[in-house]
C-alpha cells in the first residue's frame, strides 16, 4: 500500500493553519502549526505560492525583500537548529530562497558572516562521507575529478578534503583514483598513436573512449577540439565521408533512446559521438536523418509561443532575476533552442517575456574568453558563432567587436578556427546546403557568417562569387522581393490582430522571416507595418497610459508609485533601477538630472538624462506634472540605496495595471505571483515613452538619449517610435 499523503489532505491541513492564524499562512506559520513538512507541500505543488493558490489563498507577495528581513529569518532558522543552517536546511525551513541570499550578499557564506556566524564548514564530516562524495563526482564526470571539477559539483569544499587527507592527491588515492598529475601534449599524442596502431585507422571519440588511456575531454580541452588533436598527431580527422551511414544512425538512435525523445541537432551535438556535418552527406535535412533512425522529426510547432514564454517567466520567478540561458537550461521545461528559434535570440525571447535583456555593462576580455572555452568544452568542438548564440552567456556580436573578428576571439581562447581557407568544393557545397536546411531558405552572405562553420571569403575564393557558389549548390538566388509582397504574405498568413511569432511564420508563410526582417527593418517593424500589435515592446494607447498614470499618482504606497512613474518617464530598466541611489541625482538650475554610472551601461560611459517635471498627456492633451522629481528627492533623502530587487521591480507595472483595470486595453496573463493581470511590462512603458516623445516633436538624438537605447543595449530603434505614429497610431490598444 502506498504511503503517499493524499493531495487533498495537504490542502485541508494548509487551510486549517490559515484558519488558525486568520490569514494567508507563511512557511514559518505552517512549520509551527502544520501536520506535515512545508517541503512536502512545495514538492507536491511546485512552490509554496502554488500550494497557497491551490488552497484558495492569494500568494504572499513581497514588494521588497531587504537584507535585514533575510538576516532575521536566517537567525530564526539558526536558533531552531542550534547552529548555522546549510543551504539545503534553509531551503527546507526558511521563508525565502537561498538564491535570494546569494543575490543580495554574493554568497551563502557572506550571508552567514553578516548574520554573525562563521561560514558553515562542518567539522563532523566523516572520511567515508568525503570519499563517497568524491567518488560520486568522479562517476558523474566519468573521470578522475580535478579540484575544479569538485568545486563545481561536490557537496563539500575541496579545502575540506585537502585538510582531512593532507592533499588533493592523497584524497584521490584514498578514493581509488590515479593521481591527477599533469599530462603533457606528448603523452596525449603518444596514446593517440597507440590507439591508431591498435585500430589501424584514426580513432573516433567513441573508439578512444573504449581504448584510450585518457579522457576525450582532456584531449579536446588541450588541443581545442578532438579533430585538432588528431591533426596534431598527424592523422586526418574523421570526415563525413569516412563514417558509414549505419554508424551515424546507430549513434543517433542511442542518443534518442537515452533522451527518451527525438534528439534535436543541439542535443545530438551535446551527446553524440560525431558532429552534425557527416549526416548531411547522406541526408538532405536533420528531419530526414531522424526519420531514417526511426524517430519523429522534432518540429517546433507543438510548443506554442505562449507556453515558451510562460515557462521562461516561471524560471525567472524561480531564480528571482532575469534568467541567463544557462539558468534556463538547468530549470526550464524546454531547451533554450526553441526560444532562440522562435524569437530570434535569447535577448529577444527575454523581451517578449517582459524582461530586460541580460546586459552586462563592461565585460572583461578574460570573462569573454573563459565563456568561449566553457561553450567549446560543452559541445566538445570549436564553437561557431551560432553555437555561441545558443550556449554563450554573452552575444557573439559582443565577442566579435571586442576581438575584431570571431576567429580572432576563437584563437585567443585557445581553439583552432573553423573558417578554413583551403576548402574543397565538396566541403563548401555541403556546408552551403546544411545552412540552407537550417534556415529553410537560400542563405545570404550575412546569414552564412552567422550560421556557417567556414568563412564567406573561403566560399567566394573557391567559386568566384557568392551567387556562383549558390548556383553550384543548386540553391535559388536571393532575388529582390518587394517589401509590399513580404508584408502581404505576413498579413495573409495569420489571423487575429496580435503579431505572430517568427517560428509560426516559418511554417505557414511564403517567405522566410529572415527575409522579411532584412527588407522591412526588423520583425517588430514588419508586424507593425502589417497592422499587427507587437508581442513585445507593445506600447500603451493614450487612454491606457492616462489610466496608468492616474492610478500611479493616487497609490497610497509611495514606493510603488515612485517606481511605476520612474518606468513611465525614464528609460531606466529594472536591473539598473534596482541600484538607483542618491549619488546619481544632481540639481542643475532647478532641474533634476540623473547620471547613471558607467559600470551600469553597455557603452562604458555614464548615461546622463533629464527627469521631466511635466509631460503632455496624449489622452487629455494637457500638460501635467510627472511628480517624479519630488518622489526622487523624497526617496533619496530617506534611503542611500533603494531597498528593492529587480525581480520585484518588474512586477510593479503589472500591479499598477491591475489596479488601473487595464483589462480592456491589454491581454490578461496568469502571473505566478499576482494572478490574472493586464500585461504591462517595463519595456512597454519605455516604448510608450519613446513614442510620446516622438509625438511631442522631440528629435531622434534626444529620444535616443532619454530612453537610453545605446546605454542599455536595447534592441529597439528610434525609427520604431516614429513608425508606430506613422503606421499604427490607431492600433495602440
Amino acid at each position: 500500500m502506498s504511503n503517499r499523503i493524499d493531495t487533498e489532505e495537504l490542502l485541508i491541513d494548509l487551510r486549517r493553519v490559515g484558519d488558525t492564524i486568520e490569514g494567508t499562512p507563511r512557511i514559518s506559520d505552517y512549520r509551527e502549526a502544520g501536520e506535515y513538512s512545508p517541503k512536502t507541500l512545495r514538492n507536491r505543488f511546485g512552490s509554496w505560492n502554488d500550494a497557497l493558490e491551490k488552497a484558495g489563498y492569494q500568494p504572499n507577495v513581497r514588494w521588497e525583500v531587504n537584507k535585514q528581513d533575510l538576516l532575521n529569518n536566517l537567525k530564526e532558522i539558526a536558533k531552531e537548529l542550534g547552529r548555522p543552517p546549510t543551504t539545503t536546511e534553509y531551503d527546507s525551513r526558511g521563508d525565502f530562497n537561498t538564491q535570494t541570499f546569494k543575490n543580495k550578499f554574493g554568497s551563502w557564506n557572506n550571508a552567514l558572516q553578516k548574520a554573525g556566524y562563521e561560514p558553515n564548514l562542518r567539522k563532523d564530516i566523516s572520511r567515508e562521507e568525503l570519499i563517497d562524495d568524491l567518488q560520486r563526482v568522479g562517476n558523474l564526470i566519468d573521470d578522475t575529478p580535478t579540484i575544479s571539477d569538485y568545486s563545481q559539483t561536490g557537496k563539500y569544499s575541496p579545502k575540506t578534503l585537502r585538510n582531512r587527507f593532507g592533499s588533493w592527491n592523497e584524497a584521490l588515492q584514498e578514493a581509488g583514483y590515479p593521481l591527477n598529475k599533469f599530462t603533457s601534449q606528448e603523452d596525449l599524442l603518444a596514446d593517440l598513436e597507440r590507439v591508431y596502431n591498435l585500430l589501424e585507422h584514426a580513432p573516433t571519440c567513441k573508439d578512444y573512449r573504449k581504448n584510450g588511456k585518457y579522457s576525450v575531454k582532456l584531449i579536446s580541452d588541450r588541443f581545442g577540439s578532438w579533430n585538432a588533436g588528431l591533426k596534431a598527431a598527424g592523422y586526418n580527422p574523421n570526415t563525413q565521408h569516412s563514417i558509414p551511414r549505419e554508424d551515424l544512425l546507430d549513434d543517433l538512435k542511442q542518443v534518442g533512446d537515452s533522451l527518451g525523445d527525438s534528439p534535436t541537432m543541439i542535443k545530438y551535438k551535446n551527446s553524440g559521438t560525431y558532429s552534425i556535418h557527416p549526416f548531411y552527406n547522406y541526408f538532405d535535412s536533420w528531419a530526414d536523418a531522424l526519420i531514417a533512425a526511426g524517430f519523429e522529426p522534432n518540429y517546433r510547432s507543438n510548443i506554442s509561443d505562449e507556453k515558451l514564454l510562460t515557462d521562461l517567466q516561471r524560471v525567472a520567478d524561480l531564480v528571482g532575476t532575469t534568467p541567463e540561458m544557462t539558468e534556463y537550461q538547468s530549470h526550464g521545461k524546454y531547451s533554450p533552442s526553441p526560444l532562440v528559434s522562435s524569437f530570434g535570440s535569447w535577448n529577444e525571447a527575454l523581451e517578449a517575456a517582459g524582461y530586460e535583456p541580460n546586459i552586462q555593462s563592461y565585460i572583461p576580455d578574460e570573462d569573454l574568453l573563459s565563456d568561449i572555452k566553457r561553450v567549446g568544452n560543452l559541445i566538445r568542438s570549436t564553437p561557431s558563432m551560432s553555437d555561441y548564440e545558443i550556449y554563450g552567456n554573452f552575444g557573439s556580436a559582443t565577442v566579435s567587436r571586442r576581438f575584431e573578428t570571431w576567429n580572432d576571439a576563437i584563437q585567443k581562447a585557445g581553439f583552432q578556427p573553423n573558417n578554413r581557407q583551403n576548402l574543397s568544393r565538396d566541403e563548401a557545397l555541403l556546408e552551403l546546403k546544411r545552412v540552407a536546411n537550417i534556415l529553410e531558405k537560400t542563405p545570404t552572405a550575412q546569414e552564412f557568417r552567422n550560421h556557417g562553420d567556414y568563412s564567406v571569403t573561403s566560399i567566394e575564393s573557391e567559386f568566384g562569387s557568392w551567387n556562383d557558389a549558390l548556383q553550384a549548390a543548386d540553391l535559388p538566388l536571393n532575388s529582390a522581393i518587394p517589401s509590399d509582397n513580404l508584408l502581404a504574405d505576413l498579413r495573409e498568413s495569420h489571423d487575429g490582430d496580435l503579431a505572430p511569432p517568427r517560428w509560426k511564420h516559418h511554417q505557414v508563410g511564403k517567405y522566410h522571416s529572415s527575409t522579411i526582417r532584412e527588407k522591412t527593418g526588423g520583425w517588430w517593424a514588419a508586424c507593425v507595418k502589417a497592422g499587427y500589435k507587437p508581442l513585445a515592446r507593445r506600447p500603451l494607447c493614450p487612454n491606457a497610459i492616462h489610466q496608468y498614470y492616474q492610478t500611479a499618482i493616487d497609490l497610497p504606497n509611495a514606493e510603488m508609485a515612485f517606481y511605476g512613474l520612474l518606468f513611465q518617464f525614464t528609460g531606466l530598466t529594472p536591473s539598473i533601477a534596482a541600484h538607483f541611489n542618491a549619488d546619481w541625482v544632481a540639481d542643475r538650475r532647478n532641474r533634476c538630472i540623473v547620471r547613471v554610472p558607467r559600470e551600469y551601461t553597455t557603452t562604458g560611459n555614464s548615461w546622463v538624462f533629464l527627469v521631466p517635471e511635466t509631460w503632455e498627456n496624449p489622452y487629455t492633451g494637457a500638460e501635467e506634472p510627472t511628480h517624479l522629481p519630488d518622489l526622487i528627492d523624497r526617496f533619496t533623502t530617506l534611503y542611500d540605496e533603494m531597498p528593492i530587487e529587480a525581480a520585484a521591480l518588474r512586477r510593479v507595472p503589472l500591479q499598477i495595471a491591475k489596479n488601473a483595470d487595464l483589462g480592456n486595453f491589454r491581454r490578461i496573463i496568469d502571473h505566478s505571483r499576482l494572478g490574472d493581470v493586464p500585461e504591462v511590462r517595463p519595456q512597454d512603458l519605455r516604448t510608450t515613452l519613446g513614442i510620446n516623445l516622438a509625438r511631442m516633436g522631440e528629435g531622434p538624438e534626444t529620444i535616443k538619449q532619454q530612453v537610453g537605447i545605446e546605454q542599455t543595449g536595447w534592441t529597439a530603434e528610434v525609427e520604431d517610435f516614429f513608425l508606430w505614429l506613422d503606421e499604427n497610431e490607431a492600433h495602440q490598444s
